[in-house]
């Protein structure tokens, strides 16, 4: 269910909702690393949704706690490194979530 709910979150996050205005601000208050991106926000909590579904009530502070890494992570210092690799753009994300849907979940055409 969280896939399903992560797909269709991605789907509608584009430039211009509420996601992606308060990322901007962030970014431009310098709260939030310059490098990251709408999708790296994405993937980081469709992670953390798959790893509470994983512990669910049997260990109920992991949301809390993985949440804090992650913001932790997102958080801009002076004289960071910049984050490895590029971010996944959103046409990219998009055809990888396509074939990922094909082989692990019910067929459906992109």
């Amino acid at each position: 269910l969280i896939d399903v709910f992560m797909i269709s979150l991605h789907r509608d996050a584009t430039v211009g909702n509420p996601v992606a205005e308060l990322m901007r601000r962030a970014q431009e208050s310098g709260d939030l690393r310059a490098d990251a991106s709408l999708e790296d926000l994405f993937l980081m909590f469709w992670g953390i949704g798959r790893t509470i579904g994983i512990t669910g009530p049997a260990a109920r502070d992991q949301l809390h706690r993985q949440v804090a890494i992650a913001l932790e992570g997102l958080r801009a210092r002076p004289g960071q490194p910049p984050l490895p690799g590029d971010a996944v753009e959103k046409h990219e994300l998009d055809q990888l979530i396509c074939d990922w849907t094909q082989t692990t979940m019910v067929r459906r055409r992109c």
